[in-house]
């Protein structure tokens, strides 16, 4: 496919259907809760300074404020959004600091989930909403993005207790797609140093999907295709997301050519 500008267009890069985004959350915020019940105050080794506890009431949070930006149609961030933002800074004021290790927090984040996934269920893709990516102001948006923040959250949890299982494969693979196309330029880093040139070449192991990334001095320019970079990073997909999101060392995946770069991969996109 030709590309234009920094690369390709994200969301014709998405290849997961929209019922399936709905089922992961499901799915994954189900073993998300289920993990969380073998103890909130194991510490999470993915999140420094986390406990499940915390990272339970962290997701549940960004259910509740996703549901109410899906449902209210919010649109206009000062008008609309703005105004929700606050009302769940004081919600979250008033449950209290000791609520992430509350008997009444797992019931409470499953009903959260549960809500997110009835809205997410009932909203019309097309329909337009506030997102804090500019090229896509509407609910596909959100249906994509909660799905892959439930399933890395997922991971995290479970590897409080040791026992990660991998995100479905053919949702990590567009989780890889997310992370490059949307996420990478949103987060490039501008006291890392504007990218020289260097290419990376991000390759699934375990079917389709390939990516080159070149870091411009303007930013990332991604393509879907097969090409030698100056690096090349290969693993199965679960493995590159969760590395993308630095949940994964360098060791867990495969690099050929210049293994050096992949810090700086870091430097130029630092994870959030």
């Amino acid at each position: 496919m030709e590309a234009t500008g920094r690369g390709e267009d994200p969301q014709e890069g998405v290849t997961v259907e929209r019922d399936e985004y709905i089922e992961a959350i499901r799915r994954e915020a189900g073993m998300m809760a289920a993990s969380a019940e073998d103890g909130l105050e194991a510490d999470v080794p993915s999140c420094p300074g986390w406990t499940v506890g915390k990272l339970i009431q962290h997701t549940g949070q960004t259910y509740e404020f996703v549901t109410d930006i899906v449902a209210t149609g919010a649109r206009d961030e000062e008008q609309d959004v703005d105004p929700l933002h606050e009302r769940h800074l004081e919600m979250r004021k008033q449950r209290g600091a000791d609520f992430a290790q509350s008997s009444e927090l797992i019931p409470w984040f499953r009903d959260r989930a549960a809500r997110l996934v009835e809205v997410l269920d009932a909203a019309d893709p097309t329909e337009p909403v506030w997102t804090w990516w500019t090229p896509e102001q509407q609910t596909s948006f959100w249906q994509r993005r909660m799905a892959h923040e439930t399933a890395v959250h997922r991971w995290d949890t479970q590897s409080a207790h040791g026992d990660t299982q991998p995100i479905e494969n053919r949702l990590a693979v567009d989780g890889v797609d997310e992370a490059l196309t949307v996420h990478a330029p949103e987060r490039l880093s501008e006291p890392g140093g504007k990218g020289k040139g260097e290419t990376f070449h991000f390759h699934c192991t375990d079917g389709d999907g390939e990516w080159l990334v070149r870091i411009n001095a303007d930013g990332p320019d991604v393509r879907r295709e097969h090409a030698k970079g100056d690096v090349a990073i290969r693993g199965t997909a679960s493995d590159l997301v969760l590395f993308l999101w630095q949940r994964l060392p360098a060791s867990a995946i495969e690099t050929r050519g210049d293994a050096i770069l992949l810090d700086r991969w870091f430097e130029l996109i630092p994870p959030e």
